[in-house]
């Protein structure tokens, strides 16, 4: 792609279809392309966030780069919420998967195409626990940026 690619950010926002939580999240896309398309899903480590560390560049490179749509959402519990209301309270594997199988049914009803999931540290355990469970969902791959836990005690899950 060339140099004078603009990078679109859009905040987007997922209904959590069982409890009406917000699941609050980053659209990022190309110039050269149309929003709705191809998209891979993004999820964070423990207390962290959808736009923290690399995310923000790395995703803005691989759009303008690559033209690789993504998007990134924060779990819920995660590190921006207000004390003390969710203090020291963690999601588990599965509120994970259901947030995600949210995120991807939502995006999907609104017209893109979930192929990839993208996970670092826990959020990398979350990619590929929910792959191995919906495989048959249209996901092509996961990428895994730092795990937290080993690969043995992910597949006892």
């Amino acid at each position: 792609m060339s140099t004078d690619v603009k990078v679109h950010e859009e905040a987007f926002d997922i209904v959590r279809e069982t409890s009406g939580e917000v699941l609050s999240g980053v659209l990022t896309w190309s110039s050269q392309q149309p929003k709705l398309g191809p998209i891979t899903v993004w999820v964070h480590g423990t207390l962290s966030e959808a736009t923290h560390n690399f995310t923000n560049e790395l995703a803005q490179r691989l759009a303008k780069e690559f033209g690789v749509r993504s998007y990134r959402y924060n779990s819920r519990f995660h590190a921006t919420e207000k004390e003390p209301h969710h203090r020291y309270r963690f999601s588990g594997f599965e509120d994970d998967i259901d947030d995600m199988r949210n995120v991807v049914r939502t995006l999907t009803r609104e017209g893109f195409e979930v192929w990839g999931l993208v996970g670092h540290s826990r959020g990398a355990n979350d990619a590929l626990i929910y792959a191995s469970r919906y495989h048959t969902s249209g996901i092509q791959g996961s990428s895994s940026l730092g795990t937290s836990r080993s690969m043995d005690s992910i597949v006892q899950l």
